[in-house]
């Protein structure tokens, strides 16, 4: 009976601890992609030539 038990209580440890790091792992996955998704469309905004100080001028920056 001693060893089930253990096990049971390790598999709802890693369980719980899966869940939170799953979901932060997960939001950190949306967040690279939709910044790359970002910056690509960025520079396709701007001609190569400009590069991004032209990108940067024309969005009203310095």
């Amino acid at each position: 009976m001693g060893p089930d038990i253990e096990e049971w209580k390790r598999d709802v440890f890693f369980s719980t601890l899966a869940v939170p790091v799953y979901a932060s792992g997960l939001s950190a996955l949306l967040l690279v992609s939709h910044s790359l998704w970002r910056w690509h469309a960025g520079l396709s905004v701007a001609p190569p030539s400009e590069g991004p100080k032209g990108f940067i001028e024309r969005a009203g920056g310095p």
